[in-house]
């Protein structure tokens, strides 16, 4: 993560190509997606991933284009009906189920990886530090859940989706992330301590990542999305929470930064 993250803006993009792709894998296998089986795995995968290829284009591309990033975004549109055509072409049993899948996915993995690539170019260059401290708030978010919940956890937060999930958890995690925000401030002047705050406090969204991620889990019978880092299950497993951080962090920047 590490070297991805602060070895430039192109590791940054094999990174996230990585993490996106795996992520995509994944939820179809955990979706139980009938076109794993065949050409249609491929195809939804790339369309999938064409926020996050068409995004990184748009802020690594050097060439003085008059093209804006929606220009890009239209050639989007066409994939969109050879997932169609794809589903038309093949008997499967439930074919609104298998699209539901391909077009969830779409939203659920691809669009908010866009964002977060838009985020990390926002003033027109790389920002490592920024990639970073949002992950580390979403991830001390769920440290700090985690602890809280352990030791003082007493009313369930979602009984019929995760057993172990507590109201005091949640507060514990976002009186983490507060924290860790105005540390990352005081390292960090390209926001202000209030900024970051903010940042912190929307980063708190990622519990409903995780919980949608459990009732994926719960619905499909299984423990962890894969199997990709031993010990930690699945790359969905550490990044479900990207779901609802990403897009919410993006809203407060587009209105206010």
């Amino acid at each position: 993560m590490l070297i991805g993250i602060f070895g430039g803006s192109y590791t940054f993009g094999i990174l996230v190509l990585l993490i996106a792709g795996v992520s995509y894998l994944e939820f179809f296998k955990l979706a139980q997606y009938e076109g794993r089986k065949d050409l249609r795995q491929i195809f939804a995968l790339l369309l999938g991933l064409s926020p996050v290829l068409i995004s990184l284009y748009n802020r690594l591309s050097s060439l003085d284009s008059p093209y804006q990033f929606t220009d890009y975004a239209v050639w989007t549109i066409p994939a969109f009906f050879l997932i169609f055509l794809l589903e038309l072409h093949h008997k499967d049993k439930d074919p609104i189920k298998n699209l539901g899948i391909v077009f969830l996915g779409y939203f659920y993995i691809g669009i908010p990886y866009m964002l977060l690539i838009l985020m990390a170019f926002w003033r027109g260059e790389y920002q490592p530090f920024l990639v970073i401290g949002l992950l580390l708030l979403v991830w001390l978010n769920d440290t700090g859940a985690y602890f809280a919940g352990s030791f003082l956890g007493k009313r369930l937060l979602a009984p019929n989706i995760s057993p172990k999930k507590t109201w005091e958890g949640l507060a514990g995690g976002i009186i983490a992330t507060l924290i860790v925000s105005q540390i990352l401030a005081h390292f960090s002047k390209a926001y202000t301590p209030k900024e970051w705050l903010i940042m912190g406090i929307l980063c708190s969204f990622g519990i409903l990542g995780d919980l949608l991620e459990s009732l994926f889990k719960r619905r499909a019978n299984m423990k962890d999305s894969g199997s990709f880092m031993p010990g930690h299950g699945g790359m969905l497993d550490r990044f479900d929470a990207f779901a609802f951080v990403t897009p919410a962090v993006f809203v407060y920047f587009y209105f206010f930064l």
